[in-house]
């Protein structure tokens, strides 16, 4: 990984084509350095596996596991932020031509002001992107102590995002394992 500097961050932000004001731009680079760092201390790599990317790293005195797994029901949970397709026209309603599970006849886009957007992104669903989940456990000698996911995020978000969500769902599910552990020896050392 090559390591930025707080000033090559900021003034991507700066030049992105949604620039952040100087004040939260400076704020995110921080951030965003802060992360490369940590992802740099722990060797945080994704690792291709059958079922998509997975990482895995030690982190005090835990094992934390990353996975990405495809939300079985992302469309039916989340489907709705896109719009809906449906056999009759309602006003809005964008002409529909394809087939498979969009075999309806239109889509009757959630803002109606982005509908070209939202048909075209909800059209490629299922065959250039779906919904993942990202699942984190924290164990201890082979003993699962704590675990956390989310679920609903799109498939071909950046990796980097990715890692950055997995960093804070570890945060998570280490200060939960802390605990775990915490009760295990009170209950059974005294």
């Amino acid at each position: 990984m090559t390591h930025s500097t707080i000033g090559d961050l900021y003034r991507e932000i700066r030049r992105s084509p949604f620039p952040l004001p100087a004040h939260l731009a400076l704020r995110s680079a921080r951030a965003r350095l802060r992360m490369l760092e940590r992802i740099e201390a722990l060797g945080i790599v994704w690792d291709p596996d059958l079922s998509g990317l997975a990482a895995s790293w030690k982190e005090n005195g835990f094992v934390i596991r990353v996975s990405l797994r495809i939300d079985e029901h992302g469309w039916d949970a989340h489907g709705d932020e896109l719009g809906r397709f449906t056999s009759t026209w309602e006003p809005g309603a964008i002409r529909h031509w394809h087939g498979d599970r969009h075999s309806h006849t239109w889509f009757v886009p959630a803002d109606p002001e982005h509908g070209k957007a939202l048909y075209d992104r909800a059209r490629k669903y299922g065959d250039f992107w779906w919904h993942v989940g990202l699942v984190v456990d924290a164990e201890r000698h082979g003993i699962r102590l704590a675990q956390t996911s989310l679920w609903g995020l799109e498939s071909d978000m950046d990796e980097e995002e990715f890692l950055a969500l997995s960093l804070e769902l570890a945060d998570e599910v280490l200060d939960e394992a802390a605990k775990s552990i915490e009760l295990l020896c009170d209950r059974n050392c005294a």
